[in-house]
């Protein structure tokens, strides 16, 4: 056969072996031969550590600019309004829970910063203004999880332009390795993937995760701003309890609840349209 007919046939046989369970060995084989891109897990790490530095900076300045631009100037005033990681850190938050999280290879990452300190009294609508400072933080992470989901299924898309018979696994699993058949820079968009598929997920998790309606998160301004005057005061009455009732959450399920529901979404609809474009689920 010549080389072209072998390479054809590699792909063909790597597609079936996708779609049969009994296969999966040969598959396994397959692709251990070939050059595929994943991390060890130190390295994992730290570039999860990395990355969620970057978002917490992203999610705090994202506060102290929304209050900025309606009329609070706290956060500014006190250095906050940048996107230096060392001005937000806070040891639990961004340091303690995500080590937790990445030594239990719980494969979404997620946490806090220390609170960008606004001042409502500053604002010339207390309520929508704390509810537009609240939610900028958890909507900055959403949107960069959002770029990147564009920008994986953006390369995938060029890959089904110009490689049509190329066979790319793991674009869009959370922690799977990435092989790319048939691709010329696999070297170098190995890498890349990898970097976006990680940062989209914790961002994702993370703005999901701050948006859960339970003290002190931002979620719950952004709920308590919903409810009409007597459930509001009743909610405010419960904040001083917060603490409480933030341990519960993140000790219950009610946390992989949250956590699985949002991140699920975005993961399946990355998932399809991958699928539209040819390459395996």
């Amino acid at each position: 056969m010549l080389k072209g007919e072998v390479a054809s046939a590699t792909i063909m046989f790597e597609k079936a072996a996708l779609r049969n369970p009994a296969a999966k060995a040969s598959l396994q084989w397959l692709a251990d031969s070939k050059e595929g891109f994943k991390l060890p897990q130190t390295a994992s790490g730290f570039l999860s550590v990395i990355i969620i530095f970057f978002l917490l900076s992203c999610h705090e300045f994202a506060h102290g600019w929304m209050a900025s631009q309606r009329g609070d100037d706290t956060a500014r005033n006190e250095g906050r309004l940048t996107l230096n990681p060392l001005a937000h850190i806070d040891l639990f938050g961004s340091v303690i829970l995500p080590g937790i999280l990445i030594m239990r290879g719980t494969g979404f990452v997620f946490g806090w910063a220390k609170p960008v300190p606004v001042n409502p009294e500053n604002f010339s609508d207390k309520t929508q203004d704390h509810m537009a400072v609240a939610f900028a933080g958890p909507g900055i992470n959403l949107v960069i999880g959002l770029i990147c989901a564009i920008s994986i299924l953006s390369l995938a898309f060029v890959i089904r332009l110009l490689f049509p018979q190329a066979l790319a696994v793991g674009l869009g699993s959370p922690a799977a390795p990435i092989y790319l058949f048939g691709v010329p820079g696999s070297a170098i968009l190995g890498p890349l993937v990898l970097v976006l598929k990680t940062m989209m997920y914790t961002s994702f998790a993370l703005g999901i995760f701050n948006l859960i309606p339970v003290p002190p998160l931002d979620g719950s301004w952004i709920f308590s701003g919903l409810l009409p005057g007597w459930a509001k005061k009743l909610f405010e009455a419960l904040r001083p309890l917060g603490f409480i009732l933030f341990l519960v959450v993140i000790m219950t399920p009610i946390l992989d609840l949250f956590i699985l529901v949002g991140v699920g979404f975005w993961l399946y609809a990355i998932l399809i349209f991958l699928g539209f474009m040819g390459f395996p689920l």
